[in-house]
């Protein structure tokens, strides 16, 4: 599990600021990592880059004092929990 915050460009070349909640994938199919409860926010429908970065840090901070356990994030979007065998 990782918590993510960083600067992206989007396909359109504007910056955004990306935050997510990072599972490991436990599908039948393997997509390797699903990002849980993410936000962007494009420079240009906020304010500035330093504002999407705030707004990102307010919620990573909230995330923070959530569960630290990866399968509550998934259950929260319906992935599979953990293989245990």
């Amino acid at each position: 599990m990782e918590f993510l915050l960083h600067v992206v460009w989007t396909d359109l070349g504007w910056l955004a600021g990306d935050t997510a909640v990072n599972v490991a994938c436990w599908c039948e199919t393997d997509h390797a990592t699903h990002d849980v409860d993410a936000i962007r926010l494009v420079v240009g429908e906020v304010p500035s880059l330093p504002e999407a970065f705030r707004v990102g840090s307010e919620r990573l901070t909230g995330w923070l004092a959530d569960a630290h356990d990866a399968d509550h994030w998934r259950a929260k979007v319906g992935l599979p929990p953990r293989c245990t065998y």
